[in-house]
């Protein structure tokens, strides 16, 4: 099986976040494996990504703080930058409900935060 783009298929923990991980000692402890699946290892990575930032600094490419040492670290080891574009954008659409869910009062600047940042990603 293969990932978007004809990548080798791997497992994907299909819902990768700061809050499906735990750190124990030395260790990284993974949760929440429901949505686990054979697929592009870009997926988990957008994800991330797009938790990290919650849609600030992404456009073009552009991720700061913590998005940016985790894309730096996988990008320089196997990775191209610009395949996590579709995966960060996705997961930028995906975070987009998260505003409301969580009651925010400024709920659909946050949500329309979200979108335009995906959207922008994918320009």
């Amino acid at each position: 099986a293969s990932g978007l783009g004809g990548r080798p298929a791997t497992l994907v923990h299909g819902d990768y976040h700061p809050g499906q991980r735990l750190r124990r000692e030395d260790d990284v402890v993974m949760l929440d494996f429901d949505r686990a699946h054979a697929g592009d290892p870009a997926e988990d990575l957008g994800n991330m990504a797009a938790h990290l930032s919650e849609g600030r600094g992404v456009a073009n490419g552009g991720f700061g703080g913590d998005a940016a040492a985790l894309l730096d670290g996988y990008t320089a080891s196997r990775l191209e930058r610009g395949h996590l574009g579709f995966w960060t954008a996705l997961g930028l659409l995906m975070r987009a409900p998260a505003p409301f869910r969580s009651l925010s009062p400024d709920w659909p600047a946050e949500t329309r935060r979200l979108l335009d940042a995906g959207q922008e990603v994918l320009a």
